[in-house]
């Protein structure tokens, strides 16, 4: 997805694509990999427990 703005930080751009995409309400926000001169985050889904 596209940087809706450059000054969000990646949480605050999680925040603002959760309301179009509810899934990422409950995602963490990976560790940055460095793609030429822009670094990509990778939102990531909450581990799922069950018991058992």
């Amino acid at each position: 997805m596209p940087d809706p703005d450059p000054q969000l930080s990646p949480d605050e751009v999680r925040k603002l694509y959760a309301v179009s995409y509810p899934h990422l309400a409950s995602a963490t926000v990976g560790e940055p990999v460095a793609s030429g001169e822009t670094l990509q985050y990778e939102f990531v889904p909450p581990v799922v427990k069950t018991k058992g």
